[in-house]
């Protein structure tokens, strides 16, 4: 039995319609706890609300048109977990077309190569949105499109590439950091397959070519509709683009716990086995200096591609939540298929080695599910005892808004055993308002304001005294401040 299940996994090949299967079930498995929650992250409280996204202030034309298409409207309601649906479909359209670009038929091992795309712990975040999880998958999607697409027509072969990206960069402008990753990871392939320097070359030059045509295309188009740029881009010096890098390194190594330190020690030493590998196959070639250049260079813009846009953001300690890491997608892509390409050739069996970094990612969205219900039980306790505690008081009727005061308005019960466990679950899931405005206002509020407690004047004496918010009325304006206190637990995490 143990015999047929590993010939399954490493050797049998699998028809289209089983990659799809395969694709569509892991994804589906991945994403059980974001279906079973159905919680409202952040924005997606204003955004159900109004049935609005702003998207194209942003420069996000496409995303809106998305939005359109998949609710049948011209506004944009809330339709989760339709859209998370409709994300995983656009995404195992992307990786049942990349599996057949590098491995024609592949096995399920080859195909688990491609699952980071999805299972990326960072990505997390960007499914968190009700709204996100549907755009910014087909915008990396697109760009997996585009890595991979081939056409006889020259006409075709050159510009369809090029309105994917211009496209992709229309639903969120950080899919060009995917695009760069797998563009890379596809220079890797060709070195494997065709370890010839000019072929190379040329496929080095079309990525180039087509990342550069969709970025003027996207200038000439979607960035016309930018009004809020949040900050726009600034060309460092090379101190900051330490900084940054330094930065980056340090949300990325918040995932790795002592056990999963171990699973991925596993993948990157089978990675430099792979890298090996290919390097000793091209030097045997004529021009072996610039095939080796050439690959070397894409090992580091496959590394570089994690951050991409983030060295040139004006402000990156506010731009760097966990889902602009997006781009650390293809990078894992990149380090997984080295990986098989390194164990498969000492021992077919030892490309398993890949399973246990793909449970961690696994385990831990999971645990992300966990964190996030409680934080939903909590915010709905929360709304129930301050909506009651509100409508009380005659002062606070009276009162012409409700400012809620942002320093003070964080999680209750910040799950420390589940961060000692998991270090990059605080920064990952990352809502940490325990109240926002617009979950009033469907409550029958009026005027509700979320502002920093600098803004607003000395207060005085509260109205009201809860073990977790204060309520002060000054001046006909009433004003909620919680006060955050540590869960009193105890946690013994080796």
């Amino acid at each position: 039995m143990n015999g047929a299940w590993l010939f399954w996994l490493t050797r049998q090949r699998l028809r289209p319609g089983q990659v799809w299967l395969f694709f569509g079930a892991a994804m589906m498995l991945h994403s059980i706890p974001l279906l079973m929650n159905n919680y409202a992250y952040i924005d997606d409280n204003a955004r159900g609300l109004l049935a609005l996204t702003w998207w194209r202030e942003e420069g996000r034309a496409f995303g809106d048109w998305l939005m359109h298409g998949l609710s049948m409207t011209t506004a944009a309601p809330e339709v989760f977990p339709l859209t998370l649906f409709g994300g995983m479909l656009a995404m195992a359209w992307a990786m049942c077309t990349l599996a057949r670009r590098w491995f024609g038929n592949p096995t399920p091992m080859q195909c688990a190569t491609l699952l980071p795309l999805w299972y990326n712990p960072f990505y997390l975040q960007v499914l968190s949105y009700h709204y996100d999880c549907f755009t910014v998958s087909v915008g990396i999607a697109l760009m997996a499109q585009a890595v991979a697409w081939r056409h006889s027509s020259r006409l075709l072969q050159w510009g369809v590439p090029c309105v994917l990206v211009a496209a992709s960069l229309s639903t969120n402008q950080l899919t060009l950091n995917v695009f760069l990753g797998l563009a890379c990871v596809d220079l890797l392939v060709r070195a494997l397959r065709q370890p010839v320097a000019a072929r190379l070359w040329a496929l080095a030059l079309r990525h180039l070519f087509t990342v550069a045509a969709g970025c003027i295309a996207y200038a000439l188009t979607g960035y016309q509709t930018l009004t809020r740029d949040r900050g726009g881009l600034v060309l460092g010096s090379f101190a900051d683009w330490e900084l940054r890098a330094q930065l980056i390194a340090q949300r990325l190594g918040l995932f790795l716990n002592p056990v999963a330190a171990v699973a991925f020690a596993l993948v990157v030493l089978g990675a430099l086995l792979g890298l090996a590998i290919i390097l000793r196959r091209g030097w045997k070639r004529p021009q072996r200096v610039l095939f080796v250049a050439l690959c070397t260079l894409a090992v580091l813009g496959a590394f570089l591609s994690v951050g991409g846009l983030l060295f040139f953001v004006n402000d990156p300690y506010n731009a760097l939540g966990a889902r602009a890491l997006m781009g650390a997608s293809p990078w894992l892509v990149g380090l997984a298929w080295l990986a098989y390409v390194g164990w498969v050739t000492l021992h077919r069996a030892l490309v398993l080695l890949l399973l246990p970094s793909l449970w961690c990612c696994l385990a831990f969205a999971y645990a992300y599910g966990q964190v996030m219900h409680d934080k939903q039980s909590l915010e709905q306790f929360t709304r129930t005892v301050l909506g009651m505690d509100l409508l009380a008081q005659p002062a606070v009727q009276a009162s012409r808004e409700i400012v809620i005061l942002r320093d003070g308005n964080g999680p209750l019960f910040t799950p420390n055993c589940v961060a000692q466990a998991w270090p990059a679950m605080d920064y990952i899931f990352g809502n940490h308002y325990l109240m926002l405005p617009e979950q009033l206002t469907p409550w029958g509020f009026g005027t509700v304001r979320l502002r920093y407690r600098y803004s607003v004047p000395a207060l005085g004496e509260p109205l009201l005294v809860r073990p977790w918010y204060r309520i002060y009325v000054q001046d006909g304006v009433s004003y909620v401040r919680f006060t955050v206190k540590a869960a009193p637990v105890e946690c013994r995490v080796q």
